[in-house]
């Protein structure tokens, strides 16, 4: 059965929901290029697609906040997730992004327990992580991204649009969702260096001619 594909619509007689939505094409548009990509979808299925990446980005951006201490930032996220865990049962939230993500997955029938994995990735990368080889860098990048990929994938095969047509396909999504995060890691290469991070795999990085300090110093 077609779901009702008219988000913002539907949104538009409840204006703090509406307001919601907005905020979250805010934190999406931040990020030039994801904003394009999602101005490539139908415009029925932004929204969702917007809950989806604020919600990311805010997890991401309360792990990294610039400038806190780790118990702070530890705390934060913490808090997010039991607050989500929470709010996903009854069905609303006062916080904006959570309010449209929960929304989302009333309207698309998601399963919002799927994240609690890639929300747990999150808050162990915040304590160090030592990723030695590729299959170890492919096996942390599934647990963290993919949970949010299947998200999107499941909303527009739900409005009727076949994203993965054949077995072969659905078998290389990992590879895609792989692609994508290694392409942002290396676009923010120099950030993340001056920031003492660099999520790559430790086999990699031993055979590049630079000494080993300059990426962990």
């Amino acid at each position: 059965m077609r779901h009702d594909l008219r988000t913002a619509e539907a949104a538009g007689g409840n204006p703090p929901l509406r307001s919601a939505y907005r905020v979250c094409c805010g934190v999406t548009r931040r990020d030039p290029a994801e904003y394009a990509l999602v101005q490539l979808l139908p415009a029925a299925l932004r929204p969702p697609y917007w809950a989806l990446w604020a919600a990311a980005s805010t997890v991401d951006d309360l792990a990294d906040a610039p400038g806190e201490p780790f118990e702070s930032r530890a705390a934060r996220v913490a808090e997010w997730k039991t607050a989500l865990r929470r709010e996903r049962e009854v069905g609303s939230s006062p916080d904006p992004v959570r309010a449209a993500l929960i929304d989302t997955a009333a309207r698309w029938g998601l399963d919002l327990s799927e994240l609690d994995g890639a929300i747990r990735v999150v808050q162990e990368d915040m304590v160090g992580r030592r990723l030695t080889n590729w299959h170890a860098w492919e096996q942390w990048n599934g647990d963290g991204q993919l949970p949010w990929f299947e998200q999107v994938i499941r909303v527009m095969l739900r409005a009727g649009i076949v994203v993965l047509p054949g077995t072969a396909n659905f078998n290389a999504f990992p590879e895609l969702v792989c692609g994508v995060r290694l392409s942002d890691i290396l676009t923010d290469l120099s950030e993340d260096l001056a920031g003492g991070h660099l999520l790559l795999p430790e086999s990699e990085l031993a055979s590049t001619p630079a000494p080993r300090t300059t990426c962990f110093d």
